[in-house]
């Protein structure tokens, strides 16, 4: 009697209650564990049937002691069965499995099936849940026996909830609302250390940030929210990102440790645990992508404990040694190993089943990150000292130095007296020798002039030759004394014609035998030889006169068109066999030294002629081409060849003085600097293009309009 009503009392004060094995659920049914209230068997044949099951007795069935049913790494099938009674007003019950990883879970009460399995995409659930959810119908004071078949590759652990449907929903909503907590402190670290890392490009902020970010990952994995929101449809990446994640927060989280606590130095022997870690989460990650889940989940679980230990270890030695960052990471990694801890024991029963135990992981995991940004943090502050004592250091160093230069600048002065002394010496003489070269340069510019005007001299008297031969044969009388002498013989021949005479007649056959009208077209062709001799004397004779202005250094205006005429007029000897082009445009007369232009243009149709006659010798192709044209405020003249062209090295030191090509004896190098010094002179520019054995290109950039105080 007393016992029932101890039972009663009980039913009163609490909405669950096993009677034998009866679940009562009550309208004040607080959120806790049932597992305690089903009876289980398992299936080694994993080949049974509902009713099978429904045939053995019940010995055959086991009433878990503890609150969660924890069958560890079985791979065979898990009966569960109950009978359950609605104590409360909905006419509806809520179960939830609490394994997010299950591989197959089938729910039966009376003729209806359900399934539920990790594999499967949250499109197709009846409930788009990470937890396996079951809804019931079941009136109010009914009861009905419920049978679960569950079976899965990784742990094996069910904690089951029974309730109304808005409690259990309103249990998963807080579940989700506590993992968005979590996810949006994870992400504001990770995005606040990549920008310190992008900051001060520190590789402890790179490491930490992708530790965090895998550590995020997999807590997300482990709780069964990844799979829900980044890859709701594939099932697969949902069943291994729990164990990949993980083994890569394990890898990055051991080789942030080896950096930040710089154990390279420090513990030499942790660089060969450093790579048994990471060939060993490696092998792990391979085997869960080949679907050896149960394997890769073992080594999860072993790599995690033994590295967190391990790192506890390390941090214990260095913190003897007094390394700051040490104390920093021992704490933090406490936190997360405590919060490991606190999940292990809860899923061996030995904590129960609430909030704290079963998101200690992520509570550690979010803490633990904190923690670790402190430690950075104070590592920044450090090395921030460290470089302040380097640099008061460097400031008493030069100080010193300072010291020491003082003291040795009474010794350095007379060192620098004497050596003043010296370099006036060797000054003087330097003076002495520029004077000299100065003085040879001036001879050797003189001597190019002279070499230029015997040239000149040369071409001249060999042009003027035929024509003076043309003038002195042929006077100019001739034509005149020629047509009255046609004009009698026209009389004779229209007299003979005429009268008949036998006389005239036979002077006019004897005429024709003696072919007169060829002598008089040759006479007239030594007539008109006369004349262009004579023509090409004048055309000489007014070059002469442009070019004789070479030694004048009057600045006027003058047409550059007429300089470039002149001065091929006077080359015309030395360009024989070579084809000329005057492409001359119309343009304005210049300020200019016109003498000393024409110079220029000596050296620069002189130098093309020696190119062309080297590549072309021996043929009748050389080509020289001089344009002129206006462009804004400046005339553009260009002089090309056809020739041998230049190298790059010839290319870049044609102007210097000295230097030539030519063999010795044919130039001395100072033509073209004395056309660069003269085109300076008149503020123009000049430049050449030029092409191994391609031809070469001088162009002259000339102001029309210059001021006179300027270039003298």
């Amino acid at each position: 009697m007393n016992i029932r009503i101890f039972t009663l009392f009980l039913f009163w004060c609490s909405s669950l209650k096993l009677l034998g094995s009866e679940l009562i659920v009550g309208t004040q049914s607080p959120e806790k564990i049932v597992c305690n209230q089903f009876l289980y068997f398992i299936d080694s044949t994993n080949e049974m049937s509902l009713e099978n099951l429904k045939n053995l007795s019940e010995s055959k069935f086991s009433r878990f002691d503890n609150s969660v049913f924890n069958f560890g790494f079985i791979r065979k099938t898990i009966w569960l069965k109950t009978n359950i009674r609605n104590k409360t007003d909905f006419d509806r019950l809520m179960i939830e499995i609490g394994q997010p990883n299950a591989d197959f879970i089938e729910f039966y009460v009376d003729e209806h099936v359900e399934t539920f399995s990790d594999m499967k995409p949250f499109s197709v659930r009846k409930f788009q849940d990470a937890k396996a959810l079951f809804e019931f119908r079941i009136l109010p004071s009914e009861s009905k026996e419920i049978y679960f078949k569950i079976r899965s590759s990784d742990e094996l652990i069910i904690p089951i909830y029974v309730n109304t449907p808005p409690k259990i929903l309103q249990k998963r909503q807080k579940a989700e609302t506590f993992f968005g907590v979590f996810f949006g402190i994870m992400l504001v670290m990770i995005f606040y250390n990549l920008f310190i890392y992008f900051s001060l490009r520190t590789q402890d902020y790179l490491l930490y940030v992708i530790n965090i970010l895998f550590l995020m990952l997999g807590q997300g994995s482990l709780l069964g929210y990844l799979g829900k929101y980044l890859w709701p449809n594939s099932g697969v990446l949902s069943n291994i990102s729990g164990i990949i994640f993980p083994l890569l927060s394990i890898i990055f989280g051991m080789w942030f440790v080896f950096k930040f606590l710089n154990l390279k130095y420090y513990l030499k022997w942790s660089i060969y645990i450093f790579w048994v870690v990471i060939v060993l989460s490696s092998c792990g990650i391979l085997l869960a992508i080949m679907g050896e889940i149960t394997l890769s989940s073992i080594i999860v679980r072993i790599i995690g404990l033994a590295a967190s230990l391990l790192v506890i270890y390390m941090s214990f030695i260095l913190l003897r040694w007094e390394q700051k960052e040490a104390k920093f990471l021992l704490v933090a990694w406490s936190v997360f190993l405590i919060g490991v801890i606190l999940y292990v024991l809860k899923d061996a029963n030995v904590l129960p089943y609430h909030f704290i135990t079963i998101y200690a992981m992520p509570i550690g995991a979010a803490l633990e990150t904190l923690l670790l940004a402190f430690a950075l943090a104070n590592s920044i502050n450090i090395l921030k000292v460290e470089r302040e004592e380097s640099q008061r250091a460097m400031l008493n160093e030069m100080k010193k130095n300072h010291e020491l230069i003082n003291n040795q600048s009474a010794v350095l002065e007379s060192k620098v007296t004497e050596r003043t002394e010296e370099l006036q010496i060797i000054n003087e003489d330097l003076k002495l020798t520029l004077d000299n070269l100065k003085s040879t340069q001036g001879q050797l510019v003189e001597a190019e002039k002279m070499a230029s005007l015997g040239h000149l001299t040369a071409g001249i008297a060999h042009e003027i030759n035929n024509p003076i031969n043309f003038v002195s044969s042929n006077v100019k009388p001739i034509r005149q004394d020629l047509a009255d002498v046609l004009s009698i013989l026209d009389k004779y021949n229209k007299l003979a014609s005429e009268k008949g005479d036998s006389e005239l007649m036979a002077i006019i056959e004897e005429q024709k035998k003696m072919d007169i009208d060829y002598s008089i077209n040759e006479m007239n062709e030594l007539l008109d030889g006369i004349e262009e001799g004579a023509k090409r004397t004048a055309e000489i004779v007014t070059g002469l006169k442009n070019f004789s202005r070479t030694d004048e250094d009057e600045f006027q205006q003058a047409d550059v068109n007429n300089g470039l005429k002149s001065t091929v007029a006077i080359l015309k000897s030395e360009l024989n066999g070579i084809s000329v082009h005057l492409e001359l445009g119309s343009i304005p007369h210049i300020d200019c030294f016109l003498g000393k232009l024409n110079q220029v243009f000596m050296n620069l149709i002189d130098n093309a002629i020696d190119a062309i006659r080297e590549k072309h010798s021996k043929s009748m192709e050389g080509i020289l081409t001089i344009r002129s044209e206006q462009k804004d405020d400046w005339v553009v003249i260009k002089i090309s060849d056809n020739g041998s062209g230049m190298p790059e090295e010839v290319k870049n030191s044609i102007f210097d003085p000295f230097f030539t090509t030519k063999e010795v004896g044919k130039g001395t190098g100072l033509g073209l600097s004395i056309s660069y010094g003269i085109i300076e002179k008149h503020h123009g520019h000049i430049f050449v293009e030029s092409e191994k054995g391609k031809g070469t290109t001088f162009v002259i950039e000339l102001p029309i309009k210059v001021e006179k105080e300027k270039v003298e």
